[in-house]
């Protein structure tokens, strides 16, 4: 009886482990899915908005998703409180943005809309 409980365990473990394994591929599927309807320059800004990084309390990072989902973040850099990106569009309370490192790369990505504060437009003022 103890062997069959433990044969049992190793199976339920098994799935347990295939399921958390299949969530994250799941979730990047979609992410790409979402990512690809939502590129291009419809519905850009004209010219493209300024805005400053403003993160909610308590934390200091605002991460760069890969799509407008809070379930897209892996591997996307940060920003954090005063960092200025470049903001080309809106999509429900998200909007596209891009970030130039100090180093000179640049980095795209979606934040939230109240994690960010518009600074004016990008280009030249008459």
């Amino acid at each position: 009886m103890h062997l069959r409980y433990l044969v049992r365990l190793a199976l339920l473990a098994g799935v347990a482990t295939a399921g958390v394994a299949a969530a994250p591929a799941w979730a990047d599927a979609k992410c790409d899915q979402l990512n690809a309807k939502l590129s291009g320059p419809d519905d850009n800004f004209r010219p493209p908005l300024s805005a400053q990084a403003e993160p909610k309390a308590p934390s200091k990072r605002v991460y760069l998703r890969s799509a407008p989902d809070e379930h897209c973040a892996a591997g996307q850099p940060f920003i954090v409180r005063g960092d200025s990106v470049i903001v080309y569009k809106p999509y429900k309370d998200w909007m596209q943005v891009m970030y130039v490192s100090k180093s000179g790369d640049d980095y795209t990505g979606w934040v939230k809309e109240d994690e960010i504060k518009e600074t004016g437009t990008m280009g030249l003022s008459n």
